[in-house]
């Protein structure tokens, strides 16, 4: 009788659940994203109520928020194996499966949480994602339909997100563009429409893609400004060298000396010339013109190398 007695209660404490307390407290460590203290705690209960499906749930909650989708996987298969109708559990693997790319298994388990609570907006949510990604268009539209039906303020945000984000896009691509950074402009509106070409929304994408071309053509028009302007600097600067080399080739002669003469000759020829029309040499004959073109030939040659 004793021995029955025993086994009633200790059947009792594996069949009774983890204190309220000590459930609140877990949940609040994972809030506050103190997954380690809330894992430790969780398996700790778990080991003393090894019958609360909760506990599995929560750390398979854990094991997502950490990364670990194998682990987290395992924790929610078993939180179903105790309670076949848990909303949380189907719809946590569902959530673990996708980010997998089990993309059909995980449909399979957010359907199995609409069964379960048909109200809920987040699965239906999760479900439009599921069958977009797998490119069923109608079942994704469906699933769509029922989220607008619980939720009928649902297609009035999304279109006012997408008003916001067309706004916010649309606003960076025209800043790249008045500050003349027509790469990024570029890259932004490809990397963008490459978004849209992943998600499905095709127009979208077009419309990108082709603001991505306009910034190619400001690329080119730029490429063609520089290269303009490289012609013209050389250009210009030819211009300048035959006028200096028709300059030197002037000094030469002004100087009564050949091209390539060394600096000693060229020194020793001004000499001579400045005191030849230096005018107390040259009296009334001294030519002002004459000594200007003899200094200015003397400054030009002897600088150059």
């Amino acid at each position: 009788m004793l021995m029955l007695i025993v086994m009633h209660a200790v059947g009792s404490l594996y069949a009774a659940g983890a204190p309220f307390e000590e459930i609140t407290k877990a949940k609040a460590f994972i809030q506050q994203k103190e997954y380690r203290a809330a894992e430790t705690m969780l398996a700790a209960m778990w080991a003393e109520f090894p019958n609360d499906p909760q506990l599995p749930l929560l750390l398979g909650q854990v094991s997502e928020k950490r990364g670990l989708l194998d682990a987290a996987e395992d924790y929610y298969l078993q939180s179903i194996n105790m309670d076949v109708n848990s909303f949380d559990a189907h719809y946590g693997l569902g959530v673990v499966l996708f980010k997998a790319g089990e993309k059909q298994m995980a449909a399979k388990e957010f359907e199995s949480a609409v069964l379960i609570n048909p109200e809920s907006y987040d699965a239906y949510i999760k479900l439009n994602h599921v069958y977009s990604a797998l490119k069923d268009r109608e079942r994704a539209q469906y699933y769509l339909e029922k989220a607008k039906e619980i939720n009928p303020a649902y297609e009035k945000n999304l279109k006012l997100s997408a008003v916001l984000m067309w706004a916010t896009t649309i606003l960076l691509y025209g800043f790249f563009l008045l500050r003349k950074n027509y790469i990024v402009a570029a890259v932004f509106a490809l990397v963008t429409s490459i978004i849209f070409l992943i998600t499905g929304r095709h127009t979208n994408s077009v419309i990108y893609l082709g603001m991505a071309f306009v910034s190619g053509f400001f690329i080119y028009k730029e490429q063609l400004g520089i290269k303009s302007e490289y012609e013209k600097r050389k250009q210009s600067g030819q211009i300048i060298q035959k006028d200096l080399d028709e300059a030197v080739k002037k000094a030469y002669l002004i100087l009564g000396l050949k091209q390539g003469a060394t600096k000693h000759e060229i020194k020793s020829a001004y000499r001579k010339l400045a005191k030849k029309h230096h005018p107390d040499s040259a009296g009334p004959k001294k030519n002002d013109e004459m000594i200007k073109a003899v200094n200015a030939a003397y400054s030009l040659l002897i600088k150059r190398p």
